[in-house]
């Protein structure tokens, strides 16, 4: 199938259960696992089959529950499914995924979705590797893209800063990150977080 199509059908499978979802995910990857870390880009010429686990995540995040009839619940348990599953979902390819909501959030003017810092702070628990790139810039691109006038993500942006502040044994710390924040919300993160 083009990914056009699994990306319609992505929430059916999310509303499925777990073995089922599974099922799905792996069958629309089996053909293109060499590029499993990639998002392809598709133009009117070149369609794209099948969808990488890349890409997988990145719609994953973008599911719209709320107009599919599936839980919240639900929506929030199916990308942790993947994050689990850490011998498919590797820290390359959650990297890689988070990378690109991160700079589609820049450049365009849409919020991020529901799940996204979420998923940065499971990712923070799973995959200590990750933890320099997430400081040096994950963190301080999304105080870039303005995270804090999202209420819901900005706490999900404070919580995720709390915990990778302390130097931890891969040697990163998101003071930096943190230190890029303008005024006003460096003192809300300081008055909810104290040094």
């Amino acid at each position: 199938m083009k990914r056009a199509q699994l990306v319609q059908r992505l929430a059916e499978f999310v509303g499925a259960t777990d073995t089922i979802f599974k099922a799905a995910l792996a069958k629309m990857s089996e053909r293109v696992g060499r590029h499993s870390q990639v998002f392809r880009d598709e133009t009117e010429q070149n369609t794209v089959a099948g969808m990488t686990l890349c890409e997988q995540l990145v719609y994953l995040h973008s599911v719209d529950f709320n107009a599919a009839g599936i839980p919240q619940k639900r929506y929030l348990d199916a990308i942790r499914l993947c994050l689990d599953d850490d011998e498919v979902y590797t820290d390359r390819i959650v990297m890689s995924a988070l990378e690109r909501i991160s700079l589609d959030f820049l450049k365009s003017n849409e919020s991020l979705p529901l799940a996204y810092m979420r998923t940065i702070i499971l990712t923070c628990n799973k995959h200590e590797t990750l933890h320099p790139w997430i400081c040096q810039v994950l963190l301080p691109r999304l105080v870039e893209g303005k995270i804090y006038n999202d209420r819901r993500q900005w706490e999900g942006w404070m919580r995720c800063a709390k915990m990778l502040e302390r130097v931890g044994s891969s040697g990163a710390t998101s003071i930096d990150a943190i230190n890029k924040l303008p005024e006003e919300q460096l003192k809300l993160y300081r008055s909810k977080y104290p040094s």
